[in-house]
């Protein structure tokens, strides 16, 4: 009888093993669709100089422009705000909307994201979320293996890539409240910016940036979550980051 009471056992454990599985595998995919990583692969083959981390005079740590994806914390421009590691976390896991611009940027290497082209995307989409991290697509990260074209220096050494308009940060960061401001160019200010005016603008209002992102073209212009995992720095004004978009 004993030998039954095992098998019988036996039996009912694997059951509800097999059951748990399923409902784990079920819950899961009702989470998300996909995911896609915009993430650029940084290794030692990288065309991009200064793709390592390094200490700056005053021991904060800095990354390169023009390395890896990164997060820049509003400490890199005002320290007494925020650094990497201060940045609350639930500011890293937030709703993402993406705004298509790669068009304009095609003739037009210095293109600023504008007012007009937030109010073409809510025409058709609604308000940016509120709390939302919002992404640039320029299409410049297909130039992103290749310095010189990345970079796009003029005679005089100038860089010229697309950025934001400091309006149109503005209108995100009053009338949305974003938290975060993303593109896949080397700044949210541009090639040509004098006065880095976005980057302190968005200091003032403890915005975190993410640039030098990967695949921005692949993510729904609405409806993916952002899911942003820099390495955490102590005092860090800046780090490399894995960049998620999960969708639905």
């Amino acid at each position: 009888m004993k030998w039954k009471s095992f098998v019988v056992a036996w039996t009912l454990a694997l059951t509800l093993l097999l059951i748990a599985q399923r409902h784990s595998v079920k819950s899961e995919r009702m989470l998300y669709a996909s995911i896609i990583d915009l993430s650029h692969t940084v290794s030692g083959s990288t065309s991009q100089s200064g793709s390592h981390l390094k200490n700056s005079p005053s021991d904060y740590f800095v990354f390169d422009q023009f390395a890896a994806t990164r997060l820049e914390a509003p400490a890199q421009v005002l320290q007494s705000m925020w650094s990497v590691d201060q940045i609350p976390s639930e500011r890293l896991v937030r709703p993402m909307a993406v705004i298509d611009v790669h068009n304009k940027v095609r003739g037009n290497p210095d293109y600023r994201l504008s007012m007009q082209d937030i109010a073409d995307w809510e025409s058709i989409h609604g308000h940016i979320p509120g709390g939302a991290v919002v992404m640039a697509a320029t299409g410049w990260d297909d130039r992103w293996n290749n310095s010189v074209l990345y970079r796009n220096l003029s005679a005089d050494g100038t860089p010229h890539f697309p950025g934001y308009t400091l309006e149109a940060v503005r209108f995100l960061v009053v009338a949305r409240g974003i938290v975060g401001l993303g593109i896949d160019s080397p700044s949210t200010d541009g090639g040509n910016s004098t006065n880095l005016s976005v980057h302190r603008y968005c200091a003032e209002h403890s915005v975190y940036h993410l640039e030098n992102v990967a695949n921005i073209a692949r993510v729904p212009e609405t409806g993916a979550l952002a899911v942003v995992t820099p390495l955490k720095l102590e005092k860090g004004t800046g780090a490399p980051v894995r960049l998620l978009a999960l969708l639905k």
